[in-house]
């Protein structure tokens, strides 16, 4: 299992309802993009934490690893920059017992986020040009603890994913 962040911005409450992130290939100038190629490394039974409004709010767990997709037409004019082609990976999100602001918490998780492609700046406020990024198992663990999750058997019967190819899969 692998730990991601992903920043919703404006279509968090679209992607949390409807299971899935959406991501398109490239920036619209064409340029390659690390965070929206991290949608290609996601794996089933992985965790994301989803980060909206400068708070994390929900956690999923991937449920099918990304395939190419047309934007979400739910996106409606929040997603007219982005092209009309890009990545969907399917996840099953759940709200967080009780939201964490990562800006409360600088001193504890600043030194875990990654070096290179971190979600948010080392002042706890977002990396805007970061959508999806890839965060260690120290600071997987660290924001479970912060949000009052702290074993994977907890997470296991806090996060069910149904799955109809099993009668239930766990994290």
């Amino acid at each position: 299992m692998a730990f991601w962040w992903v920043n919703h911005k404006q279509t968090r409450d679209l992607e949390v309802r409807g299971g899935y992130l959406w991501s398109p290939f490239r920036n619209a100038n064409g340029a390659f993009n690390q965070t929206y190629e991290n949608m290609t490394l996601v794996r089933p039974g992985d965790l994301v934490f989803s980060y909206a409004d400068g708070q994390i709010g929900a956690i999923g767990q991937v449920t099918e690893a990304a395939s190419a997709s047309p934007k979400p037409t739910e996106f409606g004019k929040a997603g007219d920059a982005w092209a009309n082609e890009g990545w969907l990976v399917s996840a099953y999100f759940t709200p967080v017992p009780k939201p964490l602001r990562p800006t409360e918490h600088v001193a504890t998780i600043g030194p875990l986020l990654p070096a290179r492609h971190s979600p948010i700046r080392s002042n706890g406020y977002s990396n805007p040009s970061c959508y999806l990024a890839s965060i260690s198992n120290a600071l997987g663990h660290r924001l479970l603890h912060l949000l009052g999750i702290e074993a994977t058997p907890l997470l296991a019967s806090r996060y069910r994913v149904q799955d109809p190819q099993h009668d239930a899969s766990y994290c």
